[in-house]
């Protein structure tokens, strides 16, 4: 099947617009293929504490009822993203019956 002259014209006139068109797509094509895949918007990328305490004691109690360990601070938080908590001036005591805290 020829294509008249008209029709050939026609083409050589559009023919820019279609590379145009067809580089773009192109770039549409590549950028997306190159893109790190983003994260949902769902907050689980922040790093923001859910539970304060002040004051914070934990201890754990021998089989006899004794504090065998303690742990103090001036105020502790939990980050729920990767499970941490972070205390503030921590101190850590230890009990033996033989030995001295």
């Amino acid at each position: 099947m020829k294509l008249n002259r008209i029709q050939l014209d026609r083409l050589i006139a559009w023919s820019p617009v279609l590379l145009l068109a067809g580089f773009a797509a192109l770039t549409y094509w590549l950028n997306a293929q190159i893109q790190a895949p983003t994260q949902p918007f769902d907050g689980s990328g922040r790093h923001d504490a859910d539970l304060y305490i002040d004051n914070f004691k934990a201890v754990v109690l021998g089989p006899d009822g004794a504090v065998r360990q303690a742990i103090t601070a001036k105020g502790a938080r939990h980050f729920p993203d990767d499970d941490t908590t972070d205390f503030d001036a921590p101190t850590i005591t230890f009990s033996e019956p033989a030995r001295r805290p």
